[in-house]
């Protein structure tokens, strides 16, 4: 709970009596006593050491009521200099076409063209695309290093486009450094293809949803039949090939369809390539873009709730020799760097901020689809004229863009009542409501940020108490 007097939230575990402080953004281990007088608002007796320990917390600011007055990005004041001068990452979408058309994927005709845009045969221009690599030049003049990221529907089917680009960046952006990405669904990967992103020092993300019968079910070709075949049989070749040399610049994307069965989708990795150090990535299907929600059964839970349990008994070595799915590293990686912070804490919240969940539209990534549009990233509704930041013809729009950053504002005093913000994952796509910003639409997803920051404070304080117990 965040309580009337101070800005924090409370937690007991079996060991333990816990605090998240707002103001200092960490966690602070508690007596059962000083927990106990949190908890009921002060109402409790306290022993004089116990007094002594809340008076040094009020000093140190843990026990602080300051909320943020006013709702700003930090970066706003900023927000042209660093759209003009700092981006990082452009987003080239080649093509809207796709030999895929997947069972959760937004594009292939599941909304209707009213949340996203549909499939289409058309493909980016190399003058558009040009114009896109110069406006990239031109505003990441203080950048040091620059990413070019191909993208689709599935990016191989431009591929002499693909290799146009490539020779154009590098024969404008001399004496800079920069790297190419892409992903792709591997099944249109020739010896070519592969010959020429490893010449070019692609980093690539293979999107491989399981075996044989997982993938299938989810991804399949136009004419329904599955894609497994080809696209794993691709990946193989390609592993086989570069992947000793190689595999620092690859990896695997497995979006999990919750109704499939986690021991069956977990089979991929018996197979003997994943005995090389590739990275694996995992998460359940974004349903933000389409008509229904995807919901996670019972048994997804179960299982899945099981495989972190492994995963834990891995990573705090409790158990050695054990098998774990190669997501699980890359979960507990991720997880470890954001315990560190939440452990080093911070002097404490400042009279003017905002939710941690938008980036720079524009400055972090920039996305221009094949008709030369601007958005802040490939996530986002093409079809929306909130989530537009311009065109190349016309320029950014510095005014949308600052909208989008401070997307807050649309539900500003909740905001700075929520202990959960400093740590929140709601970015403008989740405020996007039939072309404009809806504070309602918003409001629907604060329960990610909430579920996401409590368990991150509980893995902190299992891991914590874990340490103590299990030590080598």
């Amino acid at each position: 709970m965040s309580d009337k007097k101070w800005f924090i939230k409370l937690y007991r575990s079996p060991r333990g009596y816990y605090m998240y402080s707002v103001n200092r953004d960490t966690v602070t281990h508690l007596s059962e006593g000083i927990y106990n007088y949190l908890d009921s608002d002060g109402k409790t007796i306290l022993t004089d050491d116990e007094k002594m320990t809340i008076l040094r917390l009020q000093e140190d600011g843990y026990l602080s009521s300051k909320k943020m007055e006013k709702i700003k990005h930090p970066d706003t004041d900023r927000l042209i200099d660093s759209i003009n001068n700092r981006m990082e990452h452009l987003v080239l979408q080649v093509t809207q076409a796709c030999n895929l058309t997947c069972s959760y994927c937004p594009y292939a005709n599941k909304t209707n063209g009213m949340l996203q845009r549909n499939h289409s045969n058309k493909c980016m221009s190399f003058e558009t695309a040009k114009q896109a690599v110069d406006m990239f030049l031109e505003h990441s003049g203080e950048r040091t290093k620059n990413v070019i990221s191909f993208y689709g529907g599935e990016p191989l089917i431009s591929f002499e486009l693909i290799k146009k680009i490539v020779d154009y960046v590098k024969s404008t952006f001399i004496g800079k450094d920069y790297n190419f990405n892409m992903t792709t669904n591997a099944t249109l990967f020739t010896k070519e293809m592969m010959d020429f992103v490893v010449a070019n020092n692609f980093n690539l993300v293979f999107s491989i949803d399981g075996p044989e019968k997982i993938h299938n079910k989810n991804r399949t070709r136009i004419d329904g039949s599955g894609s497994f075949s080809a696209a794993f049989g691709n990946l193989k070749q390609f592993l086989n090939r570069y992947g000793d040399e190689y595999s620092r610049h690859i990896s695997i994307n497995m979006v999990f369809d919750p109704q499939n069965d986690v021991d069956e989708m977990l089979q991929l990795f018996d197979d003997p390539i994943f005995d090389k150090d590739i990275n694996v990535m995992a998460d359940v299907a974004d349903d933000v873009h389409l008509e229904k929600s995807i919901k996670e059964n019972s048994s997804y839970i179960e299982k899945m709730t099981y495989q972190y349990f492994m995963g834990y008994l891995n990573f705090l070595q409790i158990v050695d020799d054990l098998k774990i799915p190669p997501f699980m590293k890359t979960t507990f990686n991720a997880m470890e760097r954001e315990c560190a912070l939440l452990k080093k804490g911070s002097p404490g919240l400042s009279d003017i901020g905002a939710p941690g969940g938008p980036c720079i539209p524009g400055q972090r990534s920039i996305f221009v689809n094949v008709d030369g549009e601007l958005f802040p990233c490939e996530k986002v509704s093409e079809i929306s004229a909130a989530m537009k930041i311009g065109t190349l013809d016309e320029g950014i729009d510095y005014i949308q863009a600052e909208k989008l950053l401070n997307i807050a504002r649309l539900t500003a005093s909740k905001c700075a009542d929520c202990w959960a913000a400093s740590h929140c994952v709601i970015c403008s796509r989740f405020a996007d409501l039939n072309g404009e910003l809806s504070a309602d639409q918003k409001n629907k997803y604060c329960y990610k940020t909430l579920n996401y920051f409590s368990n991150l404070i509980k893995e902190y304080i299992l891991i914590q108490e874990c340490k103590t117990i299990y030590t080598r």
